[in-house]
């Protein structure tokens, strides 16, 4: 606003008023012009909102009227029969009402082990036998199912997607932990291969390491078998007092 109201000063003293009145309307768009590029902008996302809102408004509806349990992957049922697993899909803090179908097929289901204190985990780089072993028992598994909403790449799962999934699925492990609240304060996720919209994965955590309010933890993201789409580590922090929140 400012530069035009110089251009108009030195316009008014050069050539008159006749000269300024010429140069702005150069300067700056007709109001006619404004507003059709407005109506059309107005149309095109008219337009695009109904062909986004439609399909979902329709998956929505056709989730709430007929419900029905998603179909569980051959791999998933093998590992419900697991020994010492417990669903606990209630840790999860994704609201029912995102597994429109079109973000994620289904919240997260979450298979974990009973509590393990801290002396059970590796408090040191090395790791023994013995350690190794107990951090196997204490893995914790989350099933993801993303939609064509979560896409970046057409038909590929935004990698943003996945590194909430492995972010996720490490809180999960963390609280398996019984050790109260905590934080993610390092998340680091490296992408093996495109993971395809509507592919059912696994993301499988393991404890690694506790250092008093730190703990650390290992993330696989499969198909269930030996694909491997992602894997990643975080690091989670208790704080000092909850007062503090």
């Amino acid at each position: 606003v400012d530069g035009d109201m110089r251009i108009t000063r030195l316009a008014q003293v050069v050539g008159g008023a006749s000269c300024a009145c010429a140069l702005m309307s150069l300067a700056q768009p007709s109001t006619a012009n404004a507003a059709a590029r407005m109506d059309a902008t107005t149309a095109e996302w008219k337009m695009k909102t109904s062909d986004v809102l439609w399909p979902k408004v329709s998956s929505i509806l056709g989730k709430l009227m007929f419900a029905k349990e998603p179909e569980i992957p051959e791999w998933e049922n093998k590992l419900m029969h697991t020994h010492g697993l417990q669903r606990r899909d209630e840790m999860s803090r994704m609201a029912k009402s995102s597994a429109d179908g079109c973000l994620m097929m289904h919240p997260p289901r979450i298979y974990v082990h009973a509590p393990v204190s801290a002396s059970d985990i590796e408090v040191s780089s090395a790791v023994s036998a013995t350690a190794t072993s107990e951090q196997d028992s204490q893995t914790t598994f989350a099933v993801w199912h993303f939609g064509n909403d979560a896409v970046g790449h057409p038909g590929v799962v935004h990698g943003g997607a996945i590194s909430m999934a492995i972010d996720e699925s490490c809180g999960f492990a963390f609280f398996a932990l019984d050790r109260g609240l905590g934080f993610t304060a390092y998340l680091h996720v490296n992408y093996r291969q495109p993971l395809p919209a509507g592919t059912p994965i696994l993301v499988t955590v393991k404890p690694k390491k506790i250092d008093g309010r730190k703990v650390t933890l290992e993330a696989l993201v499969t198909d269930g078998g030996s694909k491997v789409y992602a894997d990643g580590e975080a690091l989670f922090v208790q704080p000092r007092t909850a007062s503090k929140l």
